[in-house]
């Protein structure tokens, strides 16, 4: 039974809790193991570490969001194959991760065939210093496996920055001379202070123009820090510590700098004239382009005026990329971009057609003075290698694009019919398709707002307390059978119970219960519906961070302002029921993703997917069987979960 003013051993005073980001409620959340200890305010794991003394040692660690089905962690069963080498590894989150797990998930990669890494916003230099360290480890350790490896790919990308006011920077993780304005056609996105318009976050798209968003998103998780894309300047400022406004530019001065500045393109340099192998196949992408006509589109300009800005300014970024790669800087560029996918009426969709006419014009102005004419010879052709974008099985008209490109520069031809010009001069006869976003999803094909779809199953634990004599017990969501997982129902049961305030009831029968007798049913009441409409409400979420968003707001809070104390035993119950509720949520989730999925509809096409497949298993191989696509570009922050990523794309080789 609550009571309200004996305070227990372990317990949180709770009056004193905001309903905001403040260290209070951070400090109120873990006490009831709703906010693991090394988690930042708003990053909620509800199935946390924070268990009593009594349950820790069987409660796992929180598994990943992503997690594809168990290998081993050390070893794989198959050697490199042709579908796991299409395989490419995000670098949104590892970007943040230390060094030594960054260079651990490289090393394992290279080993099983997948040699294409993501710098992520702001990640050049950890990924140089990552990619170094694995091959010292790897040329100690195992030289002539490594030797097997004749090419590895790197990306970077240029576009966003952070700076200071208008009229110079000179704030927390920014250049001290860098300004708005400082470059030619600097398109100020938003303020930098808790925005996120350059990060890899999956779970939101933070940098917001009328009717969409300029988010790029891989397909990781990642705080929603707004990084800068400068080479050697690259930091990862937190929020409290990022000012000033977010700019994106493409002009050719800014691609200079960017190239002059980048590790990476250091790192590729420095391996050319040493003659050291793999050969490193540097890609450098203009990211997002259509970010330059957010203003226009916000404005409320035509499509055409807006789709001309930006096909000029791309154009200039490209003869920049272009000069760098004649000048033996990088090896091709491209396109990293979440327009390519949105739907053609969008005004912030960026037309594939218009990223090849930009190519053909940059080759002519780098290299037409090399003719009297002025056009470039025949046998010149264009640096543009790469064309990446956000496809999944709910966003399909990235794969639709990727097809339509193929089949231009290897035809001539397209689906537009007349409306498709004739091939254009100095292109090369195919791009690669790299895919972003495999497991998230937005509605409405990419262009609806707030929280995502997630094409996850979960692994959970679903011991109750009876059972922990006998050890825990996790599964698959989609291995559970019914409606809720097994441990849900006694850990509900038990809560309502435990609140039921028989006592107090019992007690008003005889006499004239005190005030604080009464402020503790009122409370206890007030508790069990809260418990009731959360169980009542499982099937409608769609989203998990939805659900840690309303714990943040409303139900932490209603504990928090109705008790000011909470015996032991009341606060373990809670924390139990949360526990267990959260493994609901996430089957809940996973079971509504793949109804919809089955079923299809509201322009959703349906699928056969496998019950015995996870739904991330299913996802990716999908995109894997995909002819039109080369890469596809997971999140993968540890090494087992590089194992797990290749263990569903060998199913594929069998």
């Amino acid at each position: 039974m609550i009571r309200a003013t004996q305070f227990a051993a372990g317990a949180t005073t709770v009056r004193s809790l905001a309903r905001n980001s403040s260290p209070s409620a951070a400090s109120t959340l873990k006490s009831f193991g709703i906010l693991s200890h090394n988690a930042s305010p708003r990053s909620f794991h509800i199935a946390c570490t924070l268990a009593p003394p009594s349950l820790q040692q069987h409660v796992p660690a929180q598994p990943s969001r992503y997690r594809l089905q168990s290998t081993s962690a050390t070893t794989t069963a198959h050697g490199p194959s042709e579908v796991r080498a299409r395989l490419g590894i995000g670098g949104a989150k590892l970007s943040k991760s230390n060094l030594d797990q960054y260079a651990s998930v490289i090393a394992t990669s290279l080993r099983s065939g997948v040699a294409t890494f993501e710098s992520g916003h702001g990640g050049e230099a950890r990924l140089s210093n990552a990619y170094q360290a694995a091959m010292t480890h790897l040329r100690e350790e195992d030289p002539e496996e490594i030797g097997n490896v004749r090419e590895v790919t790197l990306t970077a990308r240029f576009g966003y920055r952070t700076v200071g006011d208008a009229i110079g920077g000179g704030g927390e993780g920014e250049v001290a001379d860098d300004y708005v304005g400082r470059y030619p056609n600097d398109v100020q996105v938003e303020e930098a202070a808790g925005s996120s318009a350059a990060d890899g976050n999956a779970d939101g798209k933070d940098s917001k123009a009328p009717g969409g968003q300029l988010d790029e998103q891989s397909d990781h998780d990642g705080p929603s820090t707004t990084t800068n894309e400068k080479g050697s300047d690259l930091t990862t400022p937190t929020e409290e510590e990022t000012s000033g406004f977010v700019v994106h530019n493409l002009s050719r001065e800014y691609v200079a700098h960017s190239l002059s500045s980048s590790p990476l393109v250091q790192l590729r340099t420095e391996q050319r004239l040493g003659g050291s192998q793999p050969a490193i196949n540097l890609v450098h992408m203009a990211h997002n382009p259509e970010a330059q006509g957010a203003k226009l589109a916000g404005s409320g300009a035509p499509l055409d005026e807006i789709r001309a800005v930006v096909k000029e300014r791309l154009t200039d970024a490209f003869i920049g990329l272009e000069t760098g790669k004649a000048e033996g800087l990088i090896s091709s560029y491209g396109v990293c971009s979440n327009g390519l996918s949105l739907p053609t009426s969008h005004p912030l969709h960026l037309p594939w057609m218009d990223v090849l006419v930009a190519a053909s014009d940059a080759v002519g102005y780098v290299h037409g003075a090399e003719t009297i004419d002025g056009t470039p010879p025949d046998d010149v052709v264009a640096g543009i290698s790469t064309l990446q974008l956000p496809a999944n099985l709910l966003e399909t008209n990235g794969l639709s694009v990727a097809e339509d490109v193929k089949m231009y520069l290897d035809t001539g031809e397209g689906d537009d019919g007349d409306e498709t010009p004739p091939r254009l001069p100095n292109l090369p006869s195919t791009v690669d398709i790299y895919v972003t976003r495999p497991l998230t999803c937005y509605p409405d094909q990419g262009t609806g707002s707030g929280h995502p779809f997630k094409l996850v199953d979960y692994l959970i634990d679903t011991t109750t307390t009876s059972d922990l004599a006998s050890g825990m017990t996790k599964v698959w969501t989609n291995t559970i059978e019914g409606s809720r997982p097994p441990h849900y129902g006694p850990a509900l049961a038990a809560t309502m119970g435990h609140f039921d305030a028989t006592e107090i009831l019992e007690a008003g029968q005889e006499r004239k219960l005190t005030v604080e007798e009464r402020e503790t049913l009122d409370g206890c009441r007030l508790l069990q519906s809260m418990i009731h409409d959360l169980d009542a409400n499982l099937d409608d979420i769609r989203s998990f961070s939805a659900y840690e968003d309303d714990l943040y707001a409303k139900v932490v809070p209603l504990i928090h302002d109705t008790f000011e104390e909470l015996d032991e035993d009341s606060a373990q119950v809670l924390q139990s029921f949360f526990v267990a509720h959260g493994g609901a949520v996430r089957h809940a989730i996973a079971k509504t993703t793949r109804k919809l999925l089955q079923e299809g509809g509201d322009g959703v096409k349906s699928y056969d997917v496998p019950e015995g497949l996870t739904l991330q298993e299913f996802a990716l191989q999908h995109l894997l069987k995909q002819k039109q696509v080369d890469k596809v570009i997971v999140g993968c922050p540890k090494p087992e979960h590089v194992l797990e990523a290749i263990h569903s794309a060998d199913k594929l080789s069998k």
